[in-house]
């Protein structure tokens, strides 16, 4: 059956039980691969000054910090979809308040976040490929008990990584 049909299937479901059980066979194990946008490559291995050199920064992570939230680590709503996340720290040349745009992904009790343009507070913009990671697994985590209309992730221990192509 093509996906189109399971989902018109389960849109047209008049009970609450099968939506939920339609939409969650259709829940993926993780995003699927995509390759970088055009330009990213060479803008983060020459105009950004390499973002894939392991930056220093308060916190030792491989990657500039970033911020969901203002203030302490808590859980903040998410959603599936477009997005942005503001840099924390420098990035190579990128420097703090840059916004980050991208997508948002739910799988697995993760929320993945896939960035593709770099926004300056001067208002240059970049196209990068990058994730959110948190310590050492990419992804955030995902409260227990979220639904996919009501889902929140920890904001805090988070940064993003330069990556080839998202897998």
């Amino acid at each position: 059956m093509e996906t189109s049909t399971l989902r018109d299937l389960c849109l047209s479901a008049g009970a609450a039980a099968h939506l939920a059980a339609c939409a969650s066979a259709q829940v993926p194990r993780t995003p699927k691969p995509e390759e970088c946008p055009p330009g990213a490559i060479v803008a983060m291995t020459q105009t950004l000054g390499n973002l894939f050199i392991r930056e220093s920064n308060p916190y030792h992570w491989p990657g500039p910090g970033i911020q969901l939230t203002e203030g302490g680590g808590r859980w903040v709503p998410v959603r599936e979809g477009d997005t942005s996340i503001i840099l924390a720290d420098r990035w190579g040349t990128l420097p703090a308040n840059t916004v980050l745009t991208g997508k948002m992904y739910f799988a697995q009790g993760r929320v993945f976040a896939r960035l593709t343009r770099a926004w300056t507070p001067q208002g240059t913009t970049f196209p990068i490929c990058a994730e959110v990671w948190e310590e050492n697994e990419r992804g955030l985590e995902m409260k227990p008990g979220s639904t996919r209309d009501n889902v929140q992730a920890f904001s805090t221990a988070s940064y993003v990584r330069a990556v080839r192509h998202f897998d």
